[in-house]
């Protein structure tokens, strides 16, 4: 039995003595240094939050689909904004498909919008390099 393990048995045994019910149904009482916890895989080794293999493909696949269409309602733009700042936290590599998104603030979210060149261009790069950019320190602000 390895130290955590002996831990993580008193740590039972201390709440169970305190009339907590464990559901271990619910509960990882194996230590691990990666869980996925509320759509995030938390590393604690290398300290980075990451998204599930199965997440960054369906990103992917969504940036391919805005890519391929002619024009798109803002809140998609919005949405897609939103999820790809899940995976990278910088908002440098949003920064075009921002601008377009708030070049046409004010307008009803669904309102179809043209994206820029430039716009494409970022979200070609998404869909080449998503995997790599997976991932942001744990204490990054």
């Amino acid at each position: 039995m390895s130290e955590a393990e002996y831990h993580s048995d008193i740590v039972i045994d201390l709440l169970e003595t305190h009339g907590f019910i464990i559901n271990e149904s619910k509960s990882q009482l194996t230590p691990s240094r990666s869980i996925e916890y509320l759509g995030l895989i938390i590393n604690s080794a290398p300290m980075i939050f990451s998204a599930p293999d199965y997440k960054i493909d369906e990103l992917r696949d969504e940036c391919i689909d805005i890519y391929e269409q002619r024009y798109i309602p803002i809140r998609i733009l919005t949405s897609l904004i939103s999820k790809l700042h899940n995976i990278v936290k910088d908002p440098e590599y949003t920064r075009e498909l921002r601008r377009d998104k708030h070049s046409h603030q004010g307008k009803d979210q669904y309102s179809l919008i043209q994206l820029s060149r430039e716009a494409k261009d970022e979200l070609e790069d998404w869909i080449n390099n998503i995997e790599e950019w997976n991932g942001y320190p744990i204490n990054a602000t």
